[in-house]
């Protein structure tokens, strides 16, 4: 029998099951003396359950006295439930169930009142709130009169399914686990808290599935934290059968990616890459993922703008080890009429020796627009062997940790207008607006990325991480747009322009590119408005102090240096480029420079390990003095 089916016949029985516990719980409870004690003994070893020998030594919890029924007369209970700091067995179980493949919505107080017929079901269960109790800190918490004798907790998913800790060995509910059985009543099989129990009945705090009432002491969440970067894969040509490895892990797909350095054995316009690409990528959605292997696809566009390079790597497991490895590489020729939206426009470009390039324009430049599970099995695309990937940006998540959703924002903010800003018409911005920055006014300056209510309880920025983003300039990059890497902005000890750092309604990005002439660099904000989610633009800068063809595959990567230092104090140079700040987004001298893209992830449930800035430590990798 499966999960889902074994799940479902235990929902079905539920209620038969929950009377007849509490019929013998009553009728022990009834009987009194020594009688009860031989009677719930006995059940205690049902099943050979042995250990259970009551609740600091009691077998029987007390009724609740009149004063402590439910009700409006009787005492309020405050409650705070923990769920970021389950131990493994619970998040284990919770895994057995399918429970987290989806955010949490939510979480109740599941009760059977003294004398009452309703025996813990979720619909009639008390909510929880969803409140933050500390800096990223969130539980659920309560304030009611409305239980009084037997209860425990149950978490609900988006998809609709419930999480108890209270029930049976058989459920294998996490407090029917031995080591639980410190601060649960056992009815026949059946383990449930009881109010009566309670060493403070009005102030009752606990982490889901355990005894525990509040995080073990130590305990630091690092479920969030980006992994140090991986090491080099070679390419194909040199070792086909090279892997890197990437720490422990118990399941590959638990093992996500977020961007990685892209680069060749050559610079050579068909088989190599120039310049070596910060990048991002997709999962291989023709692969079959299991536990030991899921497949991702990386994708990028160079300087020679007909290609879309890609390379199919996997990570699978090997002793326990999460590994990666290239399982092929393949080079697919970007053109009209091929089933997806494209734009062309030829130039001669200066990177390369003043050839003439005849490839994608705008956003059509941007790899991670295109869907590359399909392009990659396109028939008339290359092999190729001599691709490299190197510093996989990944975070490694442990089972039942709440894996986050991956988003993008590219509707609506194709590309920049084909007008100088003052010119710009009401039809030729609804045609082709973007993020506008603080020059643009009204929709044309911010996006809703969730509705109120529409993106779980947390209503805290910091669950989103942008991991990608595009620029567009017509005065950068020979006016192609250019996919950029983000990272979280750190304002410096004093602030900048009024922003201090992250909190949970507002927090700004850096989105960095290094192309041609240097790094071109825009600064975003994601904010609650109204409970609502949003972003907005806010200004731009160039850092020209060195060509993207002076650095290397180390110095040239946005995730090592430090962006946000380029950001404040882009440097100075004795080159003709222009560079410092692009003030309000003006048109001047051609550079003005917009936002045509984001990717982004959104986290289930704010944790402590998204407070503060990227994990990253950057790499002092320029002196700019």
């Amino acid at each position: 029998m499966s999960v889902d089916e074994t799940s479902a016949l235990l929902e079905e029985t539920r209620d038969d099951d929950a009377r007849a516990r509490w019929r013998l719980g009553r009728w022990a409870v009834v009987v009194g003396g020594a009688f009860a004690v031989v009677e719930v003994a006995a059940a205690a070893r049902e099943g050979g359950l042995g250990a259970w020998r009551g609740v600091r030594g009691k077998l029987l919890p007390r009724t609740p006295r009149n004063s402590e029924r439910a009700g409006a007369g009787g005492p309020l209970r405050r409650v705070t439930l923990y769920d970021h700091c389950m131990d493994d067995a619970t998040k284990l179980e919770g895994v057995r169930r399918d429970f987290w493949t989806t955010g949490r919505e939510g979480a109740r107080v599941v009760r059977h009142n003294f004398g009452a017929g309703d025996f813990f079901s979720y619909e009639k269960g008390i909510p929880l709130e969803r409140r933050m109790i500390d800096d990223g800190l969130y539980a659920w918490t309560l304030e009611t009169r409305d239980f009084d004798w037997e209860y425990g907790f149950a978490l609900g998913n988006v998809a609709g399914k419930q999480y108890y800790d209270i029930g049976s060995v058989a459920e294998r509910a996490p407090l029917a686990r031995e080591d639980n059985f410190g601060c649960v009543q056992r009815y026949g099989k059946y383990f449930n808290r009881v109010v009566t129990n309670e060493i403070d009945p009005v102030n009752i705090s606990y982490v889901f599935g355990s005894c525990l009432r509040e995080c073990p002491p130590g305990y630091k969440d690092y479920s969030m934290v980006p992994k140090p970067v991986s090491g080099e894969l070679p390419s194909i040509a040199t070792d086909p059968t090279a892997s890197v490895d990437l720490g422990d892990s118990p399941d590959a797909r638990l093992v996500i990616p977020s961007s990685v350095m892209f680069l060749a054995d050559t610079k050579n316009k068909d088989v190599g890459i120039n310049p070596h690409l910060r990048t991002g990528l997709q999962k291989d959605t023709t692969f079959a993922e299991s536990k030991n292997a899921v497949r991702w696809i990386v994708g990028g566009i160079d300087y020679w703008r007909m290609y879309l390079k890609m390379a199919k790597i996997e990570i699978y497991l090997e002793n326990g080890r999460a590994k990666v490895r290239f399982i092929s590489q393949t080079r697919h020729t970007l053109g009209p009429n091929k089933g997806y939206p494209y734009r062309s426009k030829g130039n001669k470009d200066w990177r390369v020796g003043d050839r003439y390039v005849d490839g994608c324009t705008n956003v059509f430049c941007d790899p991670m627009q295109y869907d590359l599970s399909t392009l990659y099995g396109d028939s008339g695309n290359t092999k190729m062997t001599q691709y490299i990937i190197k510093s996989i940006l990944y975070r490694s998540l442990k089972l039942g940790d709440s894996a986050p959703t991956l988003h993008r924002l590219t509707t609506g903010i194709q590309s920049e207008p084909n007008c100088a800003v003052e010119a710009c018409t009401t039809a030729q911005r609804q045609s082709t607006h973007f993020l506008e920055g603080t020059w643009s006014t009204g929709a044309y300056k911010e996006r809703t990325l969730f509705p109120a209510g529409k993106w779980g309880p947390d209503v805290d920025v910091r669950r989103l991480t942008i991991t990608s983003g595009v620029l567009c300039s017509t005065g950068q990059n020979m006016g192609h747009c250019m996919f950029a890497i983000a990272r979280a902005f750190d304002p410096g000890s004093s602030g900048w322009k009024g922003y201090t750092g992250p909190t949970k309604t507002r927090k700004q990005y850096i989105l960095a590119s290094l192309v041609g002439a240097g790094w071109k660099l825009a600064r975003v904000e994601v904010f609650v408005d109204g409970g609502a989610l949003k972003i907005k633009a806010l200004d731009t800068v160039l850092d020209h102090y060195r060509l993207a063809s002076d650095h290397d595959a180390v110095t040239g990567d946005g995730v090592l240096a430090d962006i946000s230092a380029k950001y404040r104090l882009p440097a100075k140079t004795d080159k003709l480029m222009r560079t410092g700040a692009l003030d309000n987004w003006l048109n001047t001298n051609g550079q003005k420079m917009g936002v045509g893209g984001v990717y982004y992830e959104l986290a289930g449930s704010m944790v402590p390990s998204l407070v503060g800035l990227d994990q990253v430590v950057p790499l002092d990798v320029e002196n700019q003095q």
